[in-house]
């Protein structure tokens, strides 16, 4: 599955990857109007990643995980605060700012791997946060890859209708991670993608 995702298909054994995942600012229909209401914007308020490879049986090797502090709505609504757990008092006790998250992102990436998987929009909503810091876009062409659309055909189903966060108890995995939390979340999609090994 993974070797499809790089379409490389002579690898004995594939190189480290990343999953990596976010949580975003979001208000009540947010999701269903596009973040079309003034004054919404997916905002970063969370970065989780780990970083695996298929030579470790798709264990996690190292883990990142950063709360950051939005730029422009400094207030989490009490919509996204229910999904994700993550509260303003969070967010100003453990939270950076967005450019010094970038900067460690940028570091945990290229310190370990060329081949960066998300599960959806994540990299658009990388992007849009950028552009709303006025800050460079430092990653390479082709290192990042969407594999949402793979796992839905692979796994039978109906386009965007299952989040990340949603894969382990479609499949029946068992597992203590939270709902709608970035490094969790990466956690669900390998094993998803262990499952798919697997199989």
């Amino acid at each position: 599955m993974i070797r499809r995702v790089l379409n490389k298909k002579n690898l004995n054994h594939l190189d480290e990857f990343i999953i990596f995942d976010l949580e975003y600012t979001a208000w009540e229909n947010s999701l269903k109007n596009g973040w079309t209401n003034k004054g919404e914007y997916r905002e970063i308020i969370e970065i989780g990643a780990v970083l695996s490879s298929e030579k470790k049986n798709f264990n996690v090797i190292k883990e990142f995980n950063l709360l950051v502090l939005p730029s422009i709505n400094y207030n989490l609504s009490n919509y996204i605060t229910k999904l994700t757990g993550i509260s303003n008092k969070d967010l100003k006790e453990r939270g950076i700012s967005f450019e010094a998250a970038y900067v460690k992102f940028i570091k945990f990436i290229k310190n370990h791997s060329r081949y960066v998987f998300a599960y959806g929009d994540d990299v658009k909503v990388l992007k849009e946060n950028i552009k709303i810091n006025q800050l460079p876009f430092n990653f390479e062409d082709g290192l990042f890859y969407n594999i949402r659309p793979i796992i839905e055909n692979k796994l039978s189903i109906k386009k965007d209708t299952l989040n990340s966060s949603q894969l382990n108890k479609y499949l029946g995995i068992k597992d203590n991670l939270k709902y709608h939390r970035a490094l969790h979340d990466c956690k669900k999609i390998l094993n998803v993608i262990k499952y798919l090994n697997d199989k």
